[in-house]
């Protein structure tokens, strides 16, 4: 049985093209990276570099319930759930003339930031668990977000919870997605920007973001 999954596998601004090269470079059998589909908006496309140096390309579909392969495959709550089966259980995957896909290296994305305060692929209850070890309001991170891939989410103590608010990244602009309030009118060129930024400024959850949760 394969290794636990190490995350970070989403390549948030890869073309198909870019993906061969990279997994090309590498000359990893097994290789394989996750990247946004270029001909349909929320799907996405697994790219694996097979034993005899071909890549292939497996659409991944993104449905009110989830994540699959179409075909009436299994749906999972997440890409990663979703990746970390198919490593786990061999066989399953196959090409159409029913050859075996297996997924054995995942090819890392860049991270967005090298700051503390960016915890990568970590889960909603890990999130809870890092924010909850310490009383302090204001304390936050940063996580890559559990059910769209590419975005991020600032995870913020509060005085009774903790409030979870969703960063996007368009055209190489950061921005709050406020859903049309005035976030989305704050752009910045980079995530540490919009993170210094709101270090200032309130961010609209009655709590000011006071000190990041260390990884």
């Amino acid at each position: 049985m394969a290794g636990r999954l190490t995350r970070g596998f989403f390549h948030r601004d890869l073309s198909g093209i870019e993906a061969e090269k990279l997994l090309q470079e590498k000359g990893i059998p097994g290789s394989f990276l996750v990247r946004p589909s270029t001909t349909k908006s929320d799907a996405y496309v697994l790219s694996v570099r097979r034993v005899n140096g071909e890549i292939t390309h497996i659409r991944i579909q993104r449905t009110n319930d989830g994540f699959d392969l179409g075909e009436r495959k299994e749906c999972f709550a997440t890409l990663y759930d979703m990746i970390e089966h198919y490593r786990q259980n061999v066989g399953e995957l196959r090409e159409k003339n029913n050859e075996i896909i297996e997924l054995t290296v995942p090819i890392l994305a860049q991270m967005p930031t090298l700051e503390k305060y960016y915890h990568g692929p970590i889960s909603h209850s890990q999130t809870e668990s890092i924010l909850n070890a310490c009383d302090q309001v204001g304390l936050f991170l940063v996580r890559d977000s559990e059910t769209i891939p590419g975005d991020y989410v600032i995870c913020v103590k509060t005085q009774n919870d903790i409030a979870n608010i969703k960063i996007k990244c368009l055209n190489g602009e950061w921005f709050l997605d406020g859903k049309g309030r005035r976030e989305q009118i704050d752009r910045f060129k980079s995530l540490d920007d919009l993170i210094h930024f709101y270090l200032k400024h309130n961010i609209l959850v009655a709590t000011n973001l006071d000190k990041c949760s260390q990884r």
